[in-house]
């Protein structure tokens, strides 16, 4: 078992910081506004729930497209839980706003390799029944 970061772990997340958390969100909104497919699957997904009772785990880089994302999986039924799969892509704003808005999330930028594995691991303890990688 890989040794937890430095800071402590609260709740299902793990970030930089959770003041930037509304500066992200004006980075996911603006995404949204130049997602028109994603967006009308969300809209598609909130009514039909095709996704409930599923557990998904990602590993992807933690960017406001990706925050798009994973907030139409979330509008579509499904439980999710997120690393960062390069310890340098992570924008912190956006894992900040994922992590206020509840999104179990571990991941913010310049993580060590330690981190980086530790934060996976705590993605895959999730117990997904789909990972996205």
């Amino acid at each position: 078992m890989r040794p937890q970061p430095k800071e402590c772990l609260v709740a299902n997340h793990k970030v930089a910081d959770l003041k930037l958390a509304d500066a992200g969100r004006l980075r996911i909104d603006w995404a949204e506004t130049r997602m028109p497919v994603l967006m009308a699957l969300r809209e598609k997904g909130k009514k039909d729930q095709p996704l409930r009772g599923m557990k998904v785990a990602g590993c992807l880089h933690v960017t406001k497209e990706t925050a798009v994302l994973i907030r139409t999986i979330i509008a579509a039924g499904a439980e999710v839980s997120w690393s960062g799969c390069n310890p340098l892509s992570t924008n912190d704003e956006v894992a900040a706003a994922l992590a206020a808005d509840g999104v179990s999330i571990y991941a913010w930028h310049g993580l060590s390799t330690e981190e980086f594995y530790w934060c996976i691991e705590r993605t895959l303890d999730f117990g997904p029944t789909l990972t996205l990688d």
